[in-house]
């Protein structure tokens, strides 16, 4: 049971650094394929 929780905080927490690192590369630039970049605009 355990693993599971552990499994699931990890893909949690890859999906949030995931999306931070894709925030600073779309403020860089802002023609990088606008769908990505549309999503994270909602995450300061």
């Amino acid at each position: 049971m355990k693993k599971i929780i552990i499994i699931l905080l990890l893909i949690v927490a890859g999906v949030f650094f995931y999306i931070a690192a894709l925030d600073k590369y779309c403020d860089q630039r802002e023609d990088f394929m606008l769908g990505i970049c549309e999503i994270t605009k909602f995450f300061p």
